[in-house]
């Protein structure tokens, strides 16, 4: 418990020195862009349109049903709602540009919340491929101006926190 603590305080630690560099990494992600990568992570920027992203959803929650994971499925569902409906309530409130789109509505990222929320529940041997899927995902959310960084790091931290007291509450 108490490494959770400190796991999250450092989080919001870091939230912090990214809100002030923000724009110094974004620029810095910039200059590594090429026509080659803009290919390779514009593969990934698929599963996060729709309905793609709707199916990836769909094929976590028949993942934890099948392998009778009821309990998680029920918490997971909790999480992934309440985390939605923050992250809608944040982008309202603040209403933070984005880089490069036009809009508002960027901070923070709700495909990288719910991808975060999802990946909380993804357990077994694959955990690996699930890190570097994930991060993939949202890194591509970054490189092609969409998201600041802090916009993913907040995102995170959203779904850590609601993740973690909906996975403490007692089942039914």
């Amino acid at each position: 418990m108490k490494k959770k603590i400190i796991f999250h305080i450092f989080l919001v630690t870091i939230l912090f020195i990214v809100l002030v560099l923000d724009n110094f990494l974004f620029s810095l992600t910039q200059t590594i862009r090429s026509e080659a990568l803009d290919k390779f992570f514009s593969v990934f920027l698929l599963f996060q349109q729709e309905p793609y992203f709707e199916i990836w959803i769909v094929f976590f929650v028949f993942l934890l049903l099948f392998k009778k994971r009821k309990r998680d499925f029920l918490k997971f569902l909790i999480s992934f709602f309440i985390t939605a409906a923050l992250v809608l309530l944040l982008k309202k409130v603040i209403a933070r540009p984005r880089p490069f789109s036009a809009g508002k509505g960027s901070f923070p990222s709700g495909h990288a919340a719910l991808l975060f929320v999802t990946f909380h529940f993804m357990g077994g041997r694959k955990k690996i491929f699930w890190y570097f899927f994930v991060f993939i995902l949202v890194f591509t959310r970054v490189y092609f101006g969409f998201h600041f960084y802090s916009d993913i790091i907040a995102s995170f931290l959203i779904s850590e926190l609601v993740s973690f007291f909906v996975k403490k509450c007692k089942s039914p």
